[in-house]
């Protein structure tokens, strides 16, 4: 899964190193799908963990970035049949699918045309009670397209999952597929940050800054910490003076903050102490900021 990497060059490097490593954990977890980059072969060229019959083949050099992949390959309508593989899933959890996909000219076929992925939730007796298809994809203009998808959470008869790479049925062309992922599904528990000054008509005025939170599907032990550099030159991490499943708030005294503008930032993080996300902002001395990205 591609995870995205942000700093905080105005603050110092000690802090923004222990605060944020250079992975930050995205909003799907680590996929559950063995081989979904299909790096690995057999002796006989076939991807491993996989099953898949004619109309398929394993290739080099045709991936992401040159890398292997799955290629779809077929001008023989009956012939199309769709790679498949069992995973474990958790009853009650949303999940995500994903994958890159890029499609030679278009994908053709009787009952229309598309390529996608998709997962399946499995009862005891192998019966389909769920899942999830991205959308599918007839061209992708000559280059890749990242496709992606978010389930509803797995029903509880469910027993296992089942992943799959689908062709329209009947349909022809030539497709290639990479970086094949099914992850559990976080919904954002990060969702604003705002700094903000009050009391500015006395002589002390204040500095607010709160962060939005929604922890109602994780539980407990979760924990947070707002970073910004003071008026001495250096950066504080200071814990929330409260924090519960939805807000966590902090206020200093505006003069503590340093001169100009500044950058500040929270930073959530799991039960383990690892860093699960961070919002920052921008904020000057005439009370003004605009918010970072994550």
């Amino acid at each position: 899964m591609r995870l995205a990497l942000h700093t905080l060059p105005m603050l110092s490097l000690a802090a923004a190193a222990m605060l944020l490593p250079a992975d930050l954990s995205a909003e799907a977890g680590a996929t559950v799908i063995d081989n979904g980059a299909f790096e690995k072969f057999s002796g006989a060229r076939r991807v491993t963990k996989w099953s898949y019959g004619r109309g398929w083949r394993a290739a080099e050099g045709v991936g992401v970035g040159g890398s292997r992949a799955l290629v779809y390959a077929n001008d023989d309508p009956a012939a199309a049949t769709s790679p498949r593989q069992l995973v474990d899933v958790e009853c009650g959890r949303a999940y995500m699918i994903a994958a890159d996909i890029f499609i030679e000219g278009t994908l053709a076929g009787p009952e229309g045309a598309g390529a996608c992925v998709q997962a399946e939730w499995l009862d005891a007796q192998g019966n389909v009670v769920g899942g999830v298809r991205t959308e599918p994809l007839a061209s992708t203009g000559g280059a890749w397209r990242h496709v992606s998808a978010i389930s509803k959470p797995v029903p509880k008869e469910a027993v296992r999952g089942r992943v799959s790479l689908l062709s329209a049925k009947g349909g022809t062309g030539r497709a290639v597929f990479d970086n094949v992922a099914l992850g559990r599904w976080y919904r954002p528990r990060l969702l604003r940050f705002d700094v903000r000054e009050t009391d500015v008509s006395t002589d002390e005025p204040q500095l607010e800054m709160v962060a939005e939170l929604d922890l109602s599907d994780v539980g407990t032990g979760y924990s947070g910490v707002f970073v910004w550099r003071g008026s001495d030159g250096r950066s504080h991490r200071t814990p929330p003076a409260t924090m519960d499943s939805s807000l966590a708030r902090l206020v200093i005294p505006s003069r503590r903050i340093a001169r100009g503008v500044s950058r500040l930032a929270f930073v959530l993080m799991k039960p383990n102490g690892e860093v699960d996300t961070h919002l920052e902002t921008t904020f000057g001395t005439d009370g003004k900021g605009g918010a970072a990205g994550r």
